[in-house]
């Protein structure tokens, strides 16, 4: 057989191959990533917590980042778990500041100054 043919051909086969052989994404990563999509689905999340936001999404990059080159590092676990951590406490955080922010916009309501036009 030709060797033009040949080389495409095996290449083609070896190529489709490794992609069968790339490992499956860790579970406590994968379980971060639908949390945290879950808290950007709420617009709480980007007006009342957003400091513990940023900070889930730099841990969740970590875990990401370290998942692309060693999918098996007990590291990628850690990250994972510690992103889910600071995701739940953004959730505690919306829960708490919800009802803070509206007890403030009824006293704003109820406290504004009534001016005299002369």
């Amino acid at each position: 057989m030709n060797h033009a043919i040949c080389l495409p051909i095996f290449t083609a086969c070896v190529l489709s191959l490794a992609g069968c052989a790339q490992s499956t994404p860790h579970p406590d990563l994968i379980q971060a990533r639908e949390l945290f999509t879950q808290l950007q689905n709420k617009p709480e999340s980007f007006t009342l917590v957003v400091s513990e936001v940023r900070e889930a999404f730099a841990v969740l990059i970590k875990a990401d980042l370290l998942s692309n080159t060693d999918i098996d590092s007990p590291e990628v676990s850690r990250l994972s778990q510690l992103a889910m951590h600071k995701i739940a406490l953004a959730e505690q955080a919306i829960a708490t500041r919800k009802p803070e922010r509206s007890i403030n916009r009824q006293r704003q309501t109820q406290c504004k100054p009534i001016y005299c036009t002369p």
